[in-house]
C-alpha cells in the first residue's frame, strides 16, 4: 500500500475511507463525499475548532470558514469593510466618527469580491429580501468594475437562462455518470 498519510489531516482513521485503510489515497472519500452533499472531515481539520461543527454538511462547513473569517485580525477592533457611499455621511448624523479611504482599482475589485460574500452570508443567516438587493447593489458594481454595462449583464443573464435554463424547475444534481 501507497503512504497517503503525510498529506492526510483525517483522524477518523477507523474509516474504510481512510486513506490509511487502502491504496486510493483520498479519492474514495472525497467521491462518497460529493455524492452525500459533505465536506470531508479533513478540511474541518485545516479550521482552528474543528471539533466545533454541527455536522459535515457543506452548511456547517460555509458558516465554520465564516465564522473563522470573522476572528481575522481587525484594525483598532474593528474589521475594515467596503460600505456604501453615504455611510460616513450617516455615521456623522448618529454621532459617529467614520474614517474612511478610497482604494486602488485592484483593492476595490477585492473588496467588491468580498463584500459579495458578505451579503450572501447575511442573506443566507436571514432570509430577507432587503439582503437580496444589498447583492443586487454589489453584483451592479462589480458589472461596473468589469466594465460591463447593468443592461449588458442582464443581456448575458438572459442569454444562458435561455441556452441553458433557470432554476425554475428546482432540479438538483445527484449524480453524473458517463454513458456506456
Amino acid at each position: 500500500m501507497t503512504n497517503h498519510l503525510p498529506f492526510c489531516t483525517c483522524t477518523h482513521r477507523s474509516c474504510k475511507l481512510h486513506p490509511a485503510n487502502h491504496d486510493g489515497g483520498c479519492s474514495p472519500c472525497i467521491e462518497k463525499n460529493l455524492k452525500t452533499g459533505e465536506i470531508p472531515a479533513c478540511y474541518f481539520n485545516l479550521l482552528r475548532h474543528p471539533e466545533q461543527r454541527e455536522n459535515d454538511s457543506i452548511l456547517a462547513y460555509a458558516k465554520a470558514v465564516l465564522e473563522e473569517a470573522a476572528e481575522a485580525p481587525r484594525q483598532n477592533g474593528f474589521m475594515p469593510k467596503l460600505v456604501r457611499d453615504n455611510i460616513p455621511q450617516i455615521c456623522a448624523e448618529n454621532g459617529k466618527n467614520a474614517t474612511v479611504k478610497a482604494l486602488s482599482e485592484e483593492a476595490y475589485a477585492k473588496a467588491l469580491r468580498m463584500k459579495l460574500k458578505e451579503e450572501a452570508a447575511e442573506f443566507m443567516e436571514s432570509g430577507e429580501v432587503e439582503e437580496l438587493a444589498d447583492i443586487l447593489e454589489v453584483v451592479q458594481a462589480l458589472s461596473e468594475q468589469q466594465n460591463v454595462s447593468w443592461d449588458a449583464l442582464l443581456q448575458i443573464k438572459a442569454q444562458k437562462r435561455e441556452e441553458r435554463g433557470g432554476f425554475d424547475n428546482r432540479l438538483v444534481l445527484i449524480e453524473l455518470t458517463d454513458r456506456e
